[in-house]
């Protein structure tokens, strides 16, 4: 069973807050331990970087 989750970055260059989405999954147990896969939809990220070196008049 998967569960969906977000975090966000933030863009080092013009400080806004990138959302990134996680397919968060359990592979495994070890022990007491629970081992997770953690799962990141780099879309936004990619388009953010595009269109921020793209510029405004360029869009």
């Amino acid at each position: 069973m998967a569960a969906v989750g977000a975090v966000q970055v933030r863009c080092a260059e013009c400080d806004v807050a990138v959302p990134i989405t996680t397919e968060i999954t359990s592979t495994g147990v070890e022990g007491s331990r629970l081992i997770m896969s953690v799962k990141p939809d780099l879309t936004d990220v990619i388009a953010h970087a595009w269109t921020r070196d793209l510029g405004r008049d360029d869009l």
